[in-house]
């Protein structure tokens, strides 16, 4: 068997390729088919000091409930529930008014294309009846309607921004004064160490003065008399050192105590200035995307009160609420044919040359 190997290794070779490749390709491809819903939060939900994050949740919550039982259930049909919770996912395209419902697998593009769209149309029927709206599931186009104009909402919804810039920008200098704060107090804890430090360079010095006036008191006290002039000088020389030191160790000994009470609020205050230096970056991420927001409303409101007439100024109620498909359900082949050939093919390869290999030896 090893000879016959070794002679004909490479039709082996082209057989195993042959193989491994015509599985890879025939097993069953994979599809993606997806569809985008185009839907808008409530208004209540936009006027919020924190809408940036209630809106976020509330597409988080439109996304469970399009995979919701209740909802997998009434798109169901010949499907099957438990098939369709499997296959069908939802969620967010970025910060868009877009909700993304895919499905995804070895099933036909027919049947993805049937579940999301099952799916879809189940989830707009029942959001738009909760809001008394008309089922409009192929609106592609505004539809024409008796108009409201969107200048007041627009202007509200400004107003609530400029509040809540207010509202940061107030935070975040008071967080800025807080860090200040503690920065000082961080910095009087460092200057008791530095004070003790030159309070004990303060002693060592006046230890070594005394003690060259001690030496120097001693030969003088062996020549002259206790009343002699110069005796009296340094005896009082002596004196006034020793109240010196006493009076520095006194310093030294409070410095001390400080430190000992610093140490223990030092990390304590590490600890504050960081999380007050996070909640500065927070606070400046969350004024961005304030401003951002405004800006945009500004430009709009600028464009609004042009001289144009009022029909391209306005939309009804419907297109303000009502969630809709805004594109035709979507195929992806994953991966494509040539990606699935060189798969078979690294598979059929490997195992041959480790057949190879061993057989070689």
């Amino acid at each position: 068997m090893g000879e016959h190997f070794k002679k004909h290794k490479f039709l082996y070779l082209l057989a195993i390729l042959l193989l491994t490749c015509a599985f890879s390709i025939f097993t069953g491809p994979i599809f993606e088919v997806y569809l985008d819903l185009r839907v808008s939060p409530p208004n209540d939900v936009r006027h919020t000091d924190f809408s940036w994050i209630t809106v976020n949740e509330w597409f988080e919550t439109q996304a469970r409930v399009i995979t919701s039982y209740k909802n997998i259930k009434q798109a169901a049909g010949d499907l099957g529930e438990e098939k369709l919770k499997q296959l069908v996912t939802a969620k967010r395209l970025d910060s868009a008014d877009i909700i993304r419902v895919s499905a995804k697998g070895r099933e036909s593009s027919s049947i993805l294309e049937k579940a999301v769209t099952s799916v879809a149309d189940a989830y707009l029927k029942s959001y738009n009846a909760s809001l008394g709206l008309s089922d409009n599931n192929s609106k592609e186009q505004p539809k024409k309607g008796k108009s409201l104009s969107v200048e007041p909402d627009y202007k509200q919804e400004l107003q609530d921004i400029y509040k809540g810039r207010k509202r940061l920008q107030l935070e975040m200098e008071r967080t800025r004064i807080r860090v200040q704060e503690h920065e000082n107090e961080l910095k009087e804890i460092n200057d008791d160490y530095s004070r003790a430090n030159s309070l004990e360079a303060t002693i060592a010095k006046v230890n070594n003065q005394l003690a060259e006036l001690n030496q120097k008191l001693v030969a003088l006290t062996k020549i002259y008399a206790e009343g002699w002039p110069e005796v009296i000088k340094i005896k009082e020389q002596i004196t006034a050192q020793e109240d010196q030191r006493r009076q520095y160790s006194q310093e030294l000994t409070a410095e001390r105590a400080k430190i000992v009470k610093g140490q223990n609020e030092k990390s304590n205050l590490k600890m504050l200035i960081k999380s007050d230096a996070d909640a500065i970056f927070s606070l400046k991420k969350e004024l961005e995307q304030v401003n951002d927001r405004a800006d945009r409303l500004e430009e709009h409101l600028q464009y609004l009160q042009k001289d144009i007439p009022i029909e391209s100024l306005a939309i009804t109620k419907e297109e303000t609420l009502q969630a809709y498909i805004i594109n035709p359900p979507t195929i992806n082949f994953l991966p494509d044919l040539w990606m699935r050939f060189l798969f078979g093919a690294i598979a059929g390869f490997i195992p041959w040359y480790i057949i190879y290999l061993a057989l070689k030896k």
